[in-house]
């Protein structure tokens, strides 16, 4: 009996180790990427999200759409440097901090 309750205890505590990475990656950053002035999306720039060195969440990244929305799944709770460019021309940065499912819109001067 004490060994069926110990293998059980071992087979829950694996299950809720796996189980906690899972759930700090349910968070997302959307948005969208606008003209300033006209409120338009702008459309094929690359969004990246990186987590501060060492905080081992990484980097995401995606092109924006047609309308300038743009989605970033799957990250952890915390603080990233999102930036937004066109080619190798860095448009946009800022420390942003997700939580869960985080909104973030981008207005950018063009000009």
């Amino acid at each position: 009996m004490t060994a069926t309750r110990n293998l059980l205890t071992l087979v829950l505590a694996v299950l809720l180790a796996l189980a906690v990475p899972a759930a700090a990656q349910a968070g997302s950053l959307t948005g969208k990427v606008v003209d300033a002035d006209s409120g338009d999306g702008i459309a094929a720039l690359t969004v990246k999200a990186k987590a501060p060195q060492g905080a081992g969440a990484g980097e995401s990244a995606t092109t924006t759409g047609t309308d300038g929305s743009y989605r970033l799944p799957k990250l952890a709770d915390g603080r990233y440097l999102l930036t937004v460019s066109k080619g190798r021309d860095l448009l946009f940065r800022e420390v942003v901090e997700v939580e869960g499912e985080t909104a973030k819109t981008v207005r950018l001067k063009r000009g």
